[in-house]
Formats: structure tokens, C-alpha cells, sequence
């Protein structure tokens, strides 16, 4: 049986956002339960209750759910990764096909923070430069004048 950690450092341990939830052990491998039609599960599988690993073999810092059905999480490594619905862009991966996997968002960039959103996703990279993808139509991913979509990483402007 699988121990879930307490008093650790690493947060969020848990996210939640619809039908979906996931969590990382005391490791950070992430797990995922739930509803998993969009791939939010990270391994393929369309429902389970309980908990499944999400694929890949990864170690998470954090994970973060979108009410729109993807997943994002910042990997040991200060990587991103995301999976599940890529409608817009949200996944970060210069395309708009679903991934019922982990797929590392584009640029190669060292995050330290991430958050996701209803549409779109963002991140602080360990340079202090934030990064935002995926849905854009009210300037959400922070590059006025150009308000649209990115299917991958653009950097938020500051005048």
C-alpha cells in the first residue's frame, strides 16, 4: 500500500479540478484517479478509481489540474510536463493533439513554479522570466498587443 506523504515540503500534493484528481506519493511520482477520457490520467486508462501511476517513470515537485481536462506537473528536474485535452495549445508541445501521457512542454526552459488555469498554463522559469501557453483570446497568455492562442511557451510581456 501506497504512502501518501505528510508535512513534506512539496505542494500542491494533491490537485483536483472537475472529474479528475491526482497526487504525488512521498517519492513524487504522480498518481491520477477519476475520469480519464481526455488522457487527464497520464497512462491511458479512461476511469479508475483507485489511484493509478501516471506514465513515464517522472518525480514531480508539483501538480496542477485545469477544469478544461489536462494536467501539468514541475518534475524534480525543473521540467514541465503535461498530458490529457491539447485543444487549444494547452499542453505546451507546438501541437494540439490530446496525450493520455507526460509530454515535456517545449523551449527547454528550468522552471521553478508552474500553475494551470482554465485554458491556459504558466510558469516561472529559475531566471525569473514567466512563460505562458495555451488558450489566449483575452490575453491571458500576457503578450499584448498579440491576444490569440500558443500551443507552446511565450514569454509574458512586462512594459
Amino acid at each position: 500500500r501506497r504512502q501518501w506523504p505528510s508535512g513534506s515540503m512539496r505542494k500542491p500534493l494533491f490537485a483536483s479540478s472537475h472529474e479528475t484528481s491526482c497526487g504525488l506519493d512521498a517519492e513524487g511520482r504522480a498518481y491520477c484517479w477519476g475520469a480519464g477520457d481526455l488522457g487527464q490520467l497520464g497512462n491511458a486508462v479512461l476511469f479508475s478509481i483507485p489511484a493509478v501511476p501516471v506514465t513515464g517513470g517522472l518525480t514531480f515537485r508539483e501538480v496542477h489540474l485545469s477544469p478544461n481536462g489536462f494536467v501539468c506537473g514541475l518534475t524534480t528536474l525543473e521540467a514541465v510536463y503535461c498530458w490529457g485535452n491539447n485543444f487549444r495549445g494547452y499542453l505546451g508541445t507546438g501541437d494540439c493533439i490530446s496525450a493520455a501521457y507526460p509530454r515535456r512542454v517545449l523551449g527547454g526552459i528550468a522552471f521553478r513554479g508552474i500553475t494551470t488555469g482554465g485554458a491556459a498554463a504558466c510558469g516561472t522559469a529559475t531566471n525569473e522570466r514567466v512563460w505562458c501557453w495555451g488558450y489566449g483570446s483575452s490575453g491571458e497568455l500576457g503578450r499584448a498587443p498579440n491576444i490569440g492562442s500558443s500551443n507552446g511557451p511565450v514569454e509574458v510581456v512586462i512594459p
